[in-house]
Parts: C-alpha cells; structure tokens; sequence
C-alpha cells in the first residue's frame, strides 16, 4: 500500500510503499476513502522534534477487525481519529475511536465531522447557549467555524454572527445560516451579543465581543493556546 511520511522536520513529505498493518485487539482495519488535513497534522511535521507517523481524521470501509471488536465488522463504513499512520491506503483505528458513517453520507463529510465538527460543538457547550441568545463566531469560513455557525442556528441561537477575514467568504457563511456577516477590519461589529464561539485568538477588530447591557458575554475558545485572547469572566449561573 502507499504511505506517506517524513524524515526530517518540516518535510518534505513523500509516498512509499509498505505492508498493509494487522488489526491488533479492538482495531479496525480502514481503506481510506477520505483523509482530514488538519492544523495538527501540520504541526507534527513543522514542530515535532523527530518524525512522528502522521495520524488524523479517516474515513473509509472495514475491510478486516481484531481481536474483541463487537460493534463494527467487514463492510461496514466508519469514520474516526486515527493515532498511528493514518495517510495511507489502509489504517488502524481503534474501536473506541471509530463512529458509524449513515449510508446517506459521503467519507468528506464524515471525515470533517471527526475533530472539527467535535471542536465546534464543545466550544458551543461551553459556552452554555439559551434559545434566542445572539452569538457571534469568529473564523466563520473555517473547518471548526463553519460548523460552529450551523450549530448555534440549530441550537436556537436568535442571531447568528460571523466574522471572517475576507469579505469574499461572506456569501458562503450567509448561507451557513447566519444572520450577518463582518469582516476584522469592518469600524463596528453591529449589535452586543450574549456569547462568542473564539476559533482565531489574539485580538481582532474593535471591540469583537461587544458586550450585553448587563456588562457580561461568554467567551468559548477553539484557537491556538499560543496566541491570547482578550476576554471577560462570564457570571455563573
């Protein structure tokens, strides 16, 4: 089969060929159909001090099980976070990793609901929701924003808005469900809201988190912990 992999930090990448692994207990092993690439994928290969296998989000067919396995066997379609050398024809993922993709869904779609779709939605918990609040979502157009966006307008979010970097991304975010649309360096972020979805850190814009009348919003974060975010305490409730 094919694998891809590196042997110094910061690449190249290159294809070679390899044996096709062994389901160990409680593995599945995939023939990849959809393989994410992801922002920690790209660390690995620009900050890891030594090469790592370059595992991520898969999704694909079981074409053979381990030991113990019970909930998946041969044939059946699965998605889910593979921790070895998943940018390859076939990979290991365990059980406890992996989610049955519906018959009507494709491996893409499957593939960005692994980690993205799990960022947005934690993010989204966190941020504690109550129907009808307005909620602002920075990084719109991004893998985790673009999710967080249909979520809150599925969880009952009364005003949905997004920010993005380019005014180009706007159209695509409208029809995501939200209600406005703002750029970084747009002079007002329009009316306060009751809570922010952060997938970008650092500070962006005049005040983006405008706050209610009573002085408070939440904030929950889904950015890189290396760049700061300015941010209130939220009251508990």
């Amino acid at each position: 089969m094919r694998r891809v992999r590196y042997e110094s930090r910061g690449g190249p990448l290159f294809t070679e060929e390899a044996p096709v692994p062994e389901p160990g207990p409680g593995e599945l092993l995939v023939r990849a159909e959809a393989i994410g690439v992801t922002l920690p994928v790209v660390r690995k290969v620009t900050e890891a001090p030594e090469p790592v296998p370059l595992g991520g989000e898969i999704a694909g067919e079981v074409t053979a099980v381990g030991e113990g396995v019970t909930r998946f066997g041969t044939g059946d379609r699965v998605t889910g976070l593979c921790f070895g050398h998943g940018y390859a024809d076939f990979a290991l993922l365990h059980e406890a990793m992996a989610s049955p993709v519906p018959a009507d869904a494709g491996a893409v779609t499957a593939v960005a609901l692994v980690r993205s779709g799990l960022v947005a939605l934690g993010a989204l918990e966190a941020a504690r929701p109550e129907p009808g609040e307005a909620a602002l979502l920075t990084a719109a157009a991004s893998g985790v924003g673009h999710l967080a966006v249909q979520l809150a307008r599925t969880r009952g979010a009364g005003r949905v808005v997004g920010a993005v970097s380019d005014p180009a991304k706007a159209d695509f975010v409208r029809g995501l469900g939200a209600d406005h649309v703002v750029s970084y360096g747009d002079g007002t972020w329009g009316a306060p809201v009751d809570y922010a979805l952060d997938a970008v850190g650092g500070e962006l814009g005049p005040s983006p988190h405008s706050p209610r009348r009573d002085g408070w919003w939440r904030t929950a974060r889904a950015a890189a912990p290396s760049r700061r975010t300015t941010c209130s305490p939220a009251p508990s409730r």
